[in-house]
């Protein structure tokens, strides 16, 4: 489970935001890897997006600041939800 080792930080009604542990492009790659995605497909700003068996859809977002943390994203599109771990 990747939200072993992260802290849940705030909840809406349609995210749920965690915190990881362990910081930086390393992490966050290793954790969208784990997960096992199927079309995997990399854009010009540096998003990575995947699909994963159950219809969700993965991501990886590099940080939009300077010294910033990159974030992965779980979207759920049958319910709108998404989970969201920061780097």
């Amino acid at each position: 489970d990747i939200l072993a080792d992260k802290t849940l930080t705030n909840q809406t009604g349609k995210v749920d935001n965690y915190v990881s542990e362990t910081k930086g492009d390393m992490a966050v790659k290793m954790d969208f890897d784990a997960l096992n995605p199927s079309n995997v497909r990399t854009y010009a700003n540096g998003t990575i997006v995947g699909e994963l068996k159950d219809g969700r859809v993965i991501n990886i977002h590099p940080s939009t600041t300077l010294g910033g943390n990159p974030s992965l994203e779980i979207y759920d599109p049958s319910s709108g939800t998404s989970i969201k771990i920061r780097y």
